[in-house]
């Protein structure tokens, strides 16, 4: 991955994505799309001064975080170089997720029948601001 960037999205969602090509007006293709949601702040202590997100597969169901994923570049209002501790926890967040895909893809692999296993899911890692 070479060209990470964490982009706010015109809807409102932000997230950080290896940017593989990017043609002007017309597309923008990525890999490794993870969401940065924030954590509902009802949750926190109010006293907390730090922010939390989870970073979580964008396209939900997918099975490859690898794969190609076309952005309209008209739904981008900014993007920037993530700072070193957010692409810490992107590059760790990543790790864990295509982990625990493989996992799953090896379990369904392993069902019988026509009943298919889901492994439990793990523990979203949190990412603090």
């Amino acid at each position: 991955m070479k060209d990470v960037q964490q982009i706010q999205m015109m809807n409102g969602q932000e997230v950080i994505a290896n940017i593989q090509h990017w043609e002007e007006d017309t597309f923008i293709e990525a890999n490794n799309i993870l969401e940065l949601i924030p954590m509902n702040e009802l949750d926190l202590d109010p006293e907390e001064t730090k922010s939390y997100y989870i970073l979580k597969p964008w396209v939900t169901y997918t099975d490859d975080l690898e794969k190609s994923t076309t952005i309209n570049p008209a739904a981008v209002m900014c993007m920037t170089d993530p700072s070193p501790t957010v692409l810490e926890q992107y590059y760790n967040s990543l790790g864990e997720i295509n982990q625990g895909m493989k996992d799953q893809n090896q379990a369904e692999r392993e069902t019988i029948g026509n009943v298919v296993s889901f492994l439990p899911k793990n523990q979203p890692s949190l990412l603090t601001e």
